[in-house]
């Protein structure tokens, strides 16, 4: 007589890392409609207008490289390090398609031409108004895109299936709060990073030695937050909690489960990077077809990986709570 698998407990043991792969890709194929969203900005991103910085933000990077400091000013070795970096930021920034905002990293929709120029017409622009206009409303789009791909992936991790109709309640307050861990994001970056950053080119243009110190300090600050917060935005989808919630969740999960916590986020990292640089040969030896393939391929792969973290974070955090 037949019986059925009987639902995991908090004593048994819990999935193994490539039983988590396979129900993140399971979830994906029975809800592979979700795609239509990643392949959707993909190509998009790929045929689609380019606004760029115009020719007045280049001339903006000349004259910031001509002003020369004092040779007496203090830490002048450092500031001429950090102008020069800025100025450098500029230069790439003016070739950079604005509409890749769309995209933004880890919190974003999963893209492949995000980094990638496209093929549609580019267009300058030399008003800041205009450049304002553009960043703003691919973030708010951008945003709102990642709420929709996110919280449907996360129903169908946590129910089986997606439902659009018992999501639209929630999409306000998911957005919400969407909302607030990107502030919460840009508010790190400017306000621990970019400093962090100015000393680091001071102290290594002032001792080298202490400089290299500095580094391997950084490296490791930014490793430890990437694994104990990798689970934050999993939380925040799958539980429908707000960000500071979300954040000590994924710290919890982790400092629970390291071991098999660092093993996921290795496997996610080699298989996403591994195959994104594939994806870009297929792209480049393929020519068109191989444009629209690597898409296809990135777009699932991707949406299979985030399904899988969720699922990890999802027994785990039950297995905390029970």
């Amino acid at each position: 007589m037949n019986r059925s698998v009987p639902e995991v407990r908090a004593g048994d043991r819990p999935t193994g890392l490539i039983d988590t792969l396979q129900a993140g890709f399971t979830v994906v194929n029975r809800n592979a409609w979700l795609l239509i969203i990643p392949l959707a900005l993909d190509f998009f991103l790929l045929w689609g207008p380019q606004p760029s910085l115009g020719p007045s933000f280049g001339r903006l990077a000349g004259e910031l490289a001509s002003p020369q400091l004092p040779a007496s000013a203090a830490f002048a070795p450092g500031s001429e390090e950090a102008r020069r970096g800025l100025v450098e930021i500029v230069e790439r920034a003016s070739q950079v398609n604005l509409l890749s905002l769309l995209a933004l990293p880890a919190l974003g929709v999963p893209s492949l031409r995000a980094s990638v120029a496209g093929e549609g017409a580019r267009i300058p622009l030399d008003s800041m108004t205009s450049v304002g206009a553009v960043v703003l409303a691919c973030l708010v789009i951008g945003l709102t895109l990642a709420t929709w791909f996110y919280g449907l992936l996360a129903q169908a991790v946590r129910e089986g299936q997606t439902q659009v109709r018992r999501f639209v309640p929630d999409f306000a307050q998911t957005a919400l709060w969407v909302l607030a861990l990107f502030a919460l994001a840009l508010v790190a970056v400017v306000g621990i990073a970019g400093p962090a950053l100015v000393l680091l080119a001071a102290v290594s243009a002032a001792i080298p030695t202490a400089a290299t110190v500095l580094e391997a300090i950084l490296v490791g600050v930014v490793l430890w937050a990437f694994v104990y917060l990798f689970f934050t935005t999993d939380a925040l989808f799958v539980s429908g909690v707000s960000p500071l919630v979300a954040i000590q969740r994924s710290v919890r999960v982790v400092r629970h489960n390291l071991w098999s916590a660092l093993g996921l986020i290795l496997l996610v990292v080699l298989i996403s990077t591994g195959l994104s640089m594939l994806w870009q040969q297929v792209a480049t030896n393929l020519r068109a077809p191989g444009v629209g393939l690597s898409i296809v391929g990135h777009s699932y792969i991707s949406t299979g990986l985030a399904a899988a973290s969720m699922t990890y974070y999802k027994e785990r955090w039950e297995r905390l709570r029970a």
